[in-house]
């Protein structure tokens, strides 16, 4: 199974795309499939309904912050990025966006 979510640090990252706006020759995604032992290569991109559903099934109280984050680049699914925010938000959850600031 794709790795939608992973926990490192205290926090819950989301992964949402294997996509990027950049090549940076610095990127993890140049080195390795993941982090922390996960495998961030995604099959498919999951849609907002499965993401929602796969964190519907966690104690997001646990974590510090739910961070945008991942093996591409989250804004890229900016409507994926906004929808899940709102659902985390309307249960005060902390949530943070790690970007490289290309969005389109």
């Amino acid at each position: 199974m794709d790795a939608i979510y992973y926990e490192a640090h205290k926090n819950l990252y989301i992964n949402l795309t294997n996509r990027c706006s950049a090549d940076c020759v610095f990127c993890i995604r140049n080195f390795a499939d993941g982090v922390y032992g996960y495998d961030l290569r995604l099959s498919r991109e999951p849609t907002t309904e499965e993401v929602i559903g796969a964190l519907e099934g966690l104690d997001l109280s646990k974590y510090r912050e739910i961070v945008f984050t991942g093996l591409g680049e989250p804004t890229i699914r900016f409507d994926v990025v906004l929808a899940v925010t709102r659902w985390l938000k309307s249960r005060n959850i902390r949530v943070r966006l790690d970007t490289n600031g290309q969005a389109a």
